[in-house]
């Protein structure tokens, strides 16, 4: 019987030291999914810094657009300024032909005043040589009139010669009787 009871205390010491082993398997166990969950937790950390990493050049590749969107507004609005500078330039070329056309017109203008002043002293010269075609005709008239006067002297003085004769005639008459 002791030794029974000996026999038991051993089996029972040996169900002890399998029980403790046991549950020392069942701690690795756990240690063993606490390192696995701990691996997987690493992993997902890694998984988020590469995301993070991700967001990172996605937000520098947005900035990226965003500075070539405002370059082609700046090219946009030099376009537009290079195309007003151009307008301005048309302008400019047109006021300048509208200056010469004005320069022009008044050179036309003057052309014009002196046709009528050239006109004006064409009609002057006209009018003189009437004038003068008048002197030349009173001169004409002039003439004329001494040219009578000459006339009507010669005819006073026949008168007179025809007068003398007919006292002479008379005085004979007066002598013969």
């Amino acid at each position: 019987l002791s030794e029974s009871l000996s026999a038991s205390t051993s089996l029972s010491e040996s169900l002890s030291a399998s029980t403790s082993l046991s549950e020392s398997l069942s701690a690795s166990t756990s240690l063993s999914e606490s390192l696995s969950a701990s691996t997987s937790l690493s992993e997902s950390l890694s998984a988020s810094t590469s995301l993070s990493e991700s967001l990172s050049a996605s937000t520098s590749l947005s900035e990226s657009l965003s500075a070539s969107t405002s370059l082609s507004e700046s090219l946009s609005a030099s376009t537009s300024l290079s195309e007003s500078l151009s307008a301005s330039t048309s302008l400019s070329e047109s006021l300048s032909a509208s200056t010469s056309l004005s320069e022009s017109l008044s050179a036309s203008t003057s052309l014009s005043e002196s046709l009528s002043a050239s006109t004006s002293l064409s009609e002057s010269l006209s009018a003189s040589t009437s004038l003068s075609e008048s002197l030349s005709a009173s001169t004409s008239l002039s003439e004329s009139l001494s040219a009578s006067t000459s006339l009507s002297e010669s005819l006073s003085a026949s008168t007179s010669l025809s007068e003398s004769l007919s006292a002479s005639t008379s005085l004979s008459e007066s002598l013969s009787a």
